[in-house]
């Protein structure tokens, strides 16, 4: 039980790791054509 919590709490750390940089991106974008 424990190893498959563990399992989704770093799948989970990973998702909001890759939407953090998508959302940097996007900003870093939109200063960019400003």
């Amino acid at each position: 039980m424990r190893q498959i919590l563990n399992e989704e709490i770093q799948s989970i750390k990973g998702i909001q790791r890759t939407e953090t940089i998508i959302s940097l991106e996007q900003s870093i974008d939109k200063h960019i054509i400003l």
